[in-house]
């Protein structure tokens, strides 16, 4: 087998089968498998040059693993269980979550959000309609400060979230995450705009998490960063797979560095 493809596990956490994705713009995925293991931080790095928020094969795979976009083929399971035809909110009861590298606009404090989340996945869709169990119990409560404590922001809990910025918005929004019981957890690019200071505390406390058994996908344009956080890292192409392997094979790759680089090694 091409050391630029791994050997996946029968049971990744998530697994894509032959997934296809387009529009009138056409294909942002084009006929993918791959799969995400359990307690690993799997990268993914596009050849598309997309900006944020446009269509391409990694912001495809985003919104089709979070299910903002359904496939227009193929097949995602998720702990075995069919998926493809669920919506975000289904999706975040189950245990996938996204971190979007974004303003917080949420109003109150950071300990109020982490309660809003935590009741919002906690509690059935019809009880938080009527009204009934909207408050936290004490085991949320218990939990809540725990994230806080695992993530050493404790003196954000009373800050009000629009004041934040930076580093400390960034682990704000992780501790939301958190809050709502992940099991699988996207982000993207976590360490952009932060100093080398923050952007290792910030990877530091992602190592931690995988060893605390999360999923971790992460999206970013740069393979240097992918290397000091990935298991493993997935290249496309115009949609299409063209590596699934570490991120030290993937840049001794000739052909696949000088895709991503421009340049010859």
């Amino acid at each position: 087998m091409s050391d630029l493809v791994l050997d996946q596990p029968l049971r990744p956490l998530l697994e894509l089968v032959e997934v296809t994705l387009e529009s009138r713009r056409g294909k942002a995925i084009d006929r993918l498998t791959c799969g995400f293991d359990t307690a690993s931080i799997t990268g993914v790095i596009g050849l598309d040059g997309e900006a944020e928020g446009a269509f391409g094969g990694r912001s495809g795979l985003r919104d089709l693993v979070t299910g903002h976009t359904l496939p227009t083929a193929g097949s995602l399971r998720f702990g075995g269980l069919r998926i493809d035809r669920l919506g975000p909110t289904a999706r975040v009861r189950l245990g996938i979550l996204a971190m979007r590298r974004q303003r917080l606009l949420t109003a109150g404090s950071v300990r109020e959000m982490l309660i809003a989340a935590r009741v919002m996945v906690a509690r059935p869709g019809w009880r938080l309609t009527l009204g009934i169990g909207a408050a936290p119990t004490l085991s949320d409560a218990e939990d809540i400060a725990a994230i806080l404590e695992f993530l050493d922001i404790d003196g954000l809990a009373e800050r009000p979230v629009p004041s934040l910025g930076g580093l400390d918005a960034r682990l704000a929004e992780l501790a939301r995450c958190l809050a709502q019981r992940p099991r699988l957890l996207l982000l993207e690019q976590p360490l952009a705009g932060l100093g080398p200071a923050d952007r290792t505390r910030f990877a530091e406390l992602l190592a931690r998490l995988r060893k605390a058994a999360l999923t971790m996908v992460v999206i970013e344009d740069d393979l240097a960063t992918l290397g000091r956080l990935a298991d493993r890292c997935l290249v496309l192409d115009r949609g299409r797979l063209i590596a699934d392997a570490t991120p030290a094979a993937i840049g001794s790759a000739a052909h696949v560095y000088r895709l991503l680089t421009g340049s010859t090694l």
